[in-house]
């Protein structure tokens, strides 16, 4: 994918996908459409096909994008260096969701008008709707450049370099046109987005809050307001947030997203019923990174289900499999003898759930990405006239744990296997020496994940506990950090031989029941070592929504849970697990 486009669009591959789609309404964040459209009128002039390049930038302004899409491809066949017809398509086709065929459209129009901030700037946005980032960033940089009078081409600047981790090179680049636009809201609003994802919320709260003063009716700033008070677990006030910005906004894809981060905050703050009915925003098409569901059945939403035959499937990360999957057993018990349930998950769980669900059928699902967005369906499967309907994972607790009290109290709603649990047993020392797993971070450490994790030295108080023998429970390349911890703190964590703790999480369960115990912030090894009813010490970062309000984590109710005061007050975590452990005996 390179920035301009070095060869002629495939039109014919575009009209034919555009026989599959349907009509949609604006995504979310994309009010610099009218401006594009703006240009695309300007630039219409007299050639050939310049009318129906006009009729398609009108359709598309007015909200008619298949129809305007339609229309500019009719115009580019008569005119192929049309930049009115590329623009008022890229624009179409953006909203329409067929983000590859936007961005070459974009490309196409840059390259024909090379000088334009506004069209590099569109698509840095497109690119970074498809996770592009370092595309994005390029053209932002491109329009900044072209256009430095403007501070729009600042502030997206400046978010692209915070969704790659460039924090510092952000926060430098918007505190200068802060200082030279004091009053862009924008500006305030973007660098407290950085401040909030680099972990420092208190600081974003402050930007985030002039934002808002500046700009009262900024409801992008509202959100984000929220989502920063949320991360802070100032729920009650997260929820004042968001509602002002629901209030406030107007675009479909604005108010979707919104309402996914009102249900973090209601689901933080305890408030299980409405959080669960906001919750099924996530999934909303008009959300960016939204999972799109390729199954051709109803979902289901509450009906009568005794008798049923269901398809459940996962969602998120393999952890988020697991937890959501706490609901399941009384998802079986409701359809019944007369039922089915089907569940589609990762392959790495497939051994786990079906020894736990005799009853259901248990398969693998696919996870691709087509067109920038994710998409998942049941593997290589096609018997769905067998079925009634379908329910992401996720969605289980919105009909099955309305309360914190729908949770059974019962450890375990996993089960593990027996005889590799008592191969484990047999195999570790069985001394006054406590056995302990150990993970510390994420399989998938994004920039914006980063800040929930603590670096391997902030365990100090644990790895220097004595009588302790820890076992590693990280999946990936850990080996530099084993290293370190042998090093620094004279701790050893071993290996258990022939146990891949990327692939084989069902023996991970397993090793998880055996140990005494596992300290782990929640990933995917931990998360089925706990639902397998193993002792784990949960740790978090500080008020995570999945405690639900209570200040534990009801998914497991064997479980313990840490939490700092604030991001990155790591001592506040790893102090009183230190003195826990080593107050604990065999």
């Amino acid at each position: 994918m390179t920035l301009v486009a070095d060869q002629k669009a495939d039109f014919s591959a575009i009209e034919r996908a555009l026989e599959e789609t349907g009509e949609a309404p604006p995504p979310a964040g994309r009010g610099d459409h009218r401006k594009a459209l703006k240009l695309a009128l300007s630039r219409s002039g007299r050639s050939r096909g310049a009318l129906t390049a006009t009729q398609a930038a009108e359709a598309v302004d007015a909200g008619r994008n298949l129809e305007g899409a339609r229309l500019a491809l009719r115009a580019l066949e008569m005119d192929e260096e049309s930049v009115t017809a590329y623009l008022a398509g890229a624009v179409a086709l953006e909203r329409l969701g067929m983000l590859p065929q936007s961005l070459e459209f974009y490309e196409q129009a840059l390259a024909r008008a090379p000088g334009d901030p506004t069209i590099a700037s569109l698509l840095g946005g497109c690119a970074a709707r498809m996770g592009e980032v370092e595309i994005s960033e390029r053209c932002y940089r491109v329009a900044a450049q072209l256009e430095p009078s403007d501070w729009v081409h600042l502030s997206n600047l400046g978010g692209a370099l915070r969704d790659q981790g460039k924090f510092d090179e952000a926060v430098e680049i918007l505190r200068n046109a802060i200082f030279v636009h004091p009053e862009a809201a924008d500006l305030w609003n973007t660098l407290g987005t950085v401040l909030q994802e680099q972990g420092r919320a208190e600081e974003a709260l402050v930007f985030l809050q002039e934002a808002v003063r500046i700009k009262p009716s900024f409801a992008r700033a509202y959100h984000n307001l929220g989502a920063t008070l949320a991360d802070l677990a100032r729920y009650p006030q997260a929820r004042d947030a968001t509602e002002a910005a629901l209030r406030l906004a107007l675009a479909p894809g604005d108010r979707a997203e919104m309402r996914a981060m009102r249900s973090w905050a209601l689901l933080g703050s305890g408030v299980l019923d409405p959080g669960w009915d906001e919750y099924e925003a996530r999934l909303d098409p008009l959300i960016n990174d939204a999972i799109s569901y390729r199954i051709p059945l109803p979902r289901w939403d509450g009906e009568p289900i005794a008798g049923k035959n269901i398809i459940v499937i996962g969602e998120q990360g393999v952890g988020d499999e697991v937890l959501f999957m706490n609901p399941c057993a009384d998802l079986i018990e409701a359809v019944g003898d007369d039922g089915k349930v089907l569940i589609a998950c990762d392959r790495r769980l497939m051994k786990t759930f079906e020894r736990t669900y005799p009853k259901a059928e248990v398969r693998s699902q696919i996870s691709a990405r087509t067109g920038g967005r994710p998409i998942r369906s049941v593997h290589e499967f096609g018997e769905w006239d067998r079925f009634n309907y379908w329910a992401p994972m996720g969605s289980l607790a919105r009909h099955f744990r309305k309360r914190v009290a729908d949770f059974p109290q019962t450890p375990g709603f996993l089960k593990p296997d027996a005889a590799r649990v008592a191969e484990f047993q047999a195999m570790l020392p069985q001394d006054e020496v406590l056995n302990v797993g150990v993970a510390w971070k994420s399989l998938v450490m994004t920039p914006k994940r980063r800040r929930y994790f603590a670096d391997i030295d902030a365990w100090a108080p644990v790895f220097t506990a004595p009588n302790v023998r820890f076992f590693s429970l990280q999946p990936g390349d850990a080996a530099g950090d084993i290293a370190f911890v042998r090093e620094k703190f004279g701790a050893n964590i071993e290996l258990i031989p022939g146990l891949d703790l990327k692939e084989d999480l069902d023996g991970i369960a397993a090793l998880g029941c055996a140990l005494d115990l596992t300290i782990s912030p929640m990933n995917a090894s931990s998360n089925i070592a706990a639902a397998c009813g193993a002792t784990v010490w949960l740790w978090h970062h500080y008020g995570a929504w999945a405690m639900l309000g209570t200040g534990r984590t009801p998914w497991y109710p064997q479980s313990r849970t840490f939490c700092a005061a604030e991001t990155g007050a790591w001592a506040d975590i790893f102090e009183p697990i230190g003195k826990a452990l080593r107050e604990l005996k065999r």
